[in-house]
């Protein structure tokens, strides 16, 4: 679960701003999770934000369950596209 409180916190420092996904992953050393898997996801992740945030709100999740974090939610989401392939059409 590491993976996407990590993901979570890296791209809340790059939506305020802070600095880039390149420089926030590969330039802490402390990170729990391989830099190349973190980088995937989260660039992936805010490649399709707005998809994944639209996702979320319509399904009411967030209204469920009141302490899941709104980027973490969408990370799972992501997640769970990715590792379950069925024809979404």
């Amino acid at each position: 679960m590491s993976l996407y409180h990590e993901a979570a916190a890296v791209l809340e420092k790059v939506n305020k701003g802070k600095t880039s996904l390149k420089a926030e992953i590969f330039g802490k050393k402390t990170w729990k999770t391989d830099g190349k898997v973190l980088f995937a996801l989260t660039s992936e992740a805010a490649k399709w934000s707005s998809i994944l945030a639209e996702v979320v709100e319509k399904s009411g999740i967030l209204k469920i369950e009141k302490q899941v974090c709104v980027l973490l939610e969408c990370l799972a989401s992501f997640v769970d596209v990715v590792a379950t392939p069925t024809d979404i059409s």
